[in-house]
């Protein structure tokens, strides 16, 4: 009757996993366990029993046991705490074999996060990143999603997308450390000002411009009347600023469309992610060219606009 009643108890918590493993049972009823329940039971048990040595710090029992429930019965479970273990002792490489195991069974944002993550520890910052844009799909709204493909970015040399994201997360979080870390670590060199249509393109460094350039701006925004040097200048300079507008929509596109095609065609090695992205590096570069063209325009209409204003203050 003791066997009954005390197998039941431990079959109730096996079957809640992984709820019941820091519900208070001991190793040592894990053991019991083991030894008194049914053959094709017993790789519940030695799973539980895993995680609790791999909870308490004792890794080489843990890694006995988790080994020995997915020999008795493979099983999802089991290899994300087996990852989660190599993740800890950072034996990085087996760690991704036991998550990508578990994101073929079931992927969730967890097991993407975690397999990024081992992925950045082993330098592999091309898979990272198709791992980091998985993540933003399943949760786009939540900023942590973007943090694996940031850094991923980061240390693909890709400071422009990296930013770019960065920029996203704060668009909903504003006061996120880590984005405004990248933000600042790598700081925009012009800004815009304004809103559309009439949206001038200045140095980010010029605060007297940027601050006149507002004066004039909302001047013309509320219709009051002005010089007509000084409007026909502020239409020039609201020309360009479209112009800048359109190319640096163009320049997003391109590498939205990168983006897209690495999720896509799911790319798994560093040659074949090198050509993919030349092929877009080459495509921003003819427009980023275009934008360098704009900006110097933007900078000059802007420079005599300001003229014009204290000209006729």
């Amino acid at each position: 009757m003791r066997f009954i009643n005390y197998l039941s108890i431990i079959i109730i918590a096996a079957l809640a996993l992984p709820t019941f493993v820091s519900a208070g049972i001991s190793i040592h009823e894990y053991t019991q366990a083991i030894e008194e329940s049914p053959k094709d039971m017993k790789y519940k048990f030695y799973l539980l029993r895993g995680k609790a040595y791999k909870d308490s710090g004792k890794m080489d029992p843990a890694l006995k046991d988790l080994n020995t429930s997915i020999k008795l019965y493979p099983n999802r479970t089991a290899y994300i705490y087996r990852g989660e273990l190599f993740f800890e002792t950072e034996r990085y490489a087996e760690a991704i074999n036991d998550f990508t195991t578990a994101i073929d069974i079931n992927p969730t944002i967890e097991l993407y996060k975690q397999r990024g993550e081992s992925y950045l520890n082993t330098a592999n910052y091309v898979l990272a990143l198709a791992d980091g844009l998985n993540i933003i799909d399943m949760a786009p709204h939540n900023a942590e999603s973007y943090y694996v493909s940031i850094e991923a970015l980061e240390n693909l040399g890709d400071i422009k997308l990296a930013r770019e994201l960065a920029f996203k997360v704060t668009s909903f979080d504003r006061g996120n450390k880590k984005a405004n870390g990248i933000i600042t670590k790598y700081p925009l060199k012009f800004v815009f000002i304004g809103e559309n249509p009439f949206t001038l393109y200045i140095s980010q460094e010029d605060n007297v411009t940027k601050d006149k350039a507002n004066e004039i701006f909302l001047m013309y925004k509320r219709g009051e009347k002005i010089d007509a040097n000084l409007k026909n200048k502020l239409d020039e300079c609201s020309t360009i600023g479209k112009q800048m507008i359109g190319y640096l929509a163009r320049l997003k596109e391109t590498w939205d469309d990168y983006f897209e095609e690495v999720k896509s065609l799911q790319v798994r090695s560093i040659k074949a992610h090198d050509v993919l992205r030349a092929k877009y590096q080459k495509q921003s570069t003819a427009i980023e060219h275009k934008i360098e063209i704009w900006e110097g325009k933007s900078k000059k209409c802007t420079d005599e606009l300001v003229q014009v204003f204290w000209g006729n203050k």
